[in-house]
């Protein structure tokens, strides 16, 4: 086995371009069928999660040569970002294949008393900063609801 990298090509380059400090949420896995899922954090900025324009909160879903698989749900929406899968995320941290049902699992970190465990799902809007269970970290209230429909629940919180 080698020690160097070589003959690398970029095949995806997020919108927008952001020096942000904060909630890089960066997580790379290949599914059972050999799609990449990307997933971004909101980089601080709380409202993008709900904007299909930009990647920020997004997890993103693409071909091993980076081209845009036709069934991605928002393929053929106007003002989408054809490549997102899922969005509503704060700030991915994990993110895995199930061994046994293929599905992906993420691990999210939100604001204080709100980490979550969720199963991605094709479309999926998974309400960040529109619903959580968690305080922001100054004591201050994001939001009064912990669900709002046309979102989905966190598996586990």
């Amino acid at each position: 086995m080698g020690t160097t990298l070589s003959n690398v090509e970029e095949i995806f380059s997020a919108n927008p371009k952001n020096n942000s400090g904060r909630h890089f949420g960066a997580r790379i896995v290949f599914d059972n069928d050999g799609f990449l899922y990307l997933s971004f954090g909101n980089r601080g900025k709380i409202m993008t999660s709900q904007d299909l324009t930009n990647h920020n909160g997004t997890v993103i879903r693409l071909n091993d040569d980076g081209t845009v698989p036709s069934d991605n749900p928002f393929f053929n929406t106007d003002n989408a970002q054809p490549k997102i899968w899922s969005y509503g995320h704060r700030n991915i941290q994990g993110m895995s294949t199930h061994p046994e049902t293929g599905e992906i699992w993420t691990h999210e970190h939100g604001p204080r008393g709100s980490d979550e465990f969720n199963v991605l799902k094709k479309g999926a809007n998974y309400g960040w900063p529109l619903a959580s269970f968690g305080i922001d970290y100054d004591g201050d209230i994001i939001t009064q609801d912990t669900f709002v429909e046309g979102t989905e629940r966190p598996t586990y919180y």
